[in-house]
């Protein structure tokens, strides 16, 4: 059995140092009667990012095994998302591996553990559904006050502004161009032949002729399924919709 301490530091506050922390890993380990076998420290990361995304977290998800034991003064020194807890803890679980965590004094393999562990879960999966419903709230809002409120930009809009002052603004380059392929359509055109005519023509998508000419072409050419909704949203009269919302 190998005892693994954890640490993570994203303040100046002295009370939760790199040093504050190892200190109270180390006697912990000899209070156990064991050595720390490794001690991972992330400073200057997110408590945002799951233990995983986390580099030093990384590289102790990939030294566990099973039999060994994780320690880390604080459940915020590890985990600030519920979920991401409850998910660790469960996978560390089916590898056998412990969790001590010191300040709560909380073995996760012991009863009192067991019970900490489904408090855990249970606010975990009440924290997603709050965020889910925040999330809602915030795409109602942002859609009904013209906002910006996806990553796919409709077509025939760009945005201007910063920050809560983002809007769509209508992309007068944009919306010629579906004018065009409306006619291209009408007379015949297939989805292909247009979209490589596009292509050959070199017209980009607002904001992507640098792209371009960098040689990054992720997202910069008019592809058939981007001519198909094109042609669909001016037809349609370029609303702010999701793409897959524009009627055929």
């Amino acid at each position: 059995m190998k005892l693994f301490g954890y640490a993570r530091v994203s303040t100046d506050d002295q009370a939760t140092s790199a040093d504050a922390q190892a200190v109270r890993l180390q006697e912990f380990a000899t209070a156990k009667g064991l050595e720390l076998a490794g001690l991972y420290v992330d400073e200057d990361v997110s408590g945002a990012l799951p233990l995983k995304a986390r580099p030093q977290g990384k590289r102790l998800w990939d030294a566990l095994g099973p039999g060994d034991t994780v320690a880390f003064c604080k459940v915020d020194r590890c985990f600030r998302s519920m979920a991401d807890a409850a998910t660790t803890l469960a996978l560390w679980k089916q590898i056998g591996v412990s969790v001590n965590i010191i300040d709560l004094g909380i073995d996760v393999s012991s009863p009192a553990g067991e019970l900490f562990f489904n408090q855990l879960a249970s606010f975990a999966a009440f924290e997603r559904q709050i965020i889910g419903l925040r999330i809602k709230e915030a795409l109602a809002h942002r859609k009904a006050t013209g906002q910006p409120y996806g990553r796919a930009r409709p077509f025939g809009w760009v945005k201007a502004g910063v920050g809560k002052e983002t809007r769509w603004v209508p992309c007068h380059d944009e919306r010629r161009l579906a004018e065009r392929v409306v006619a291209l359509r009408d007379a015949g055109g297939t989805l292909a032949s247009i979209a490589r005519e596009l292509a050959q023509e070199g017209v980009t998508k607002p904001g992507k002729a640098r792209d371009a000419k960098a040689g990054r072409y992720r997202g910069v050419w008019y592809l058939e399924a981007d001519v198909d909704r094109l042609c669909r949203a001016a037809r349609a009269g370029f609303p702010i919709a999701p793409r897959d919302e524009i009627p055929a």
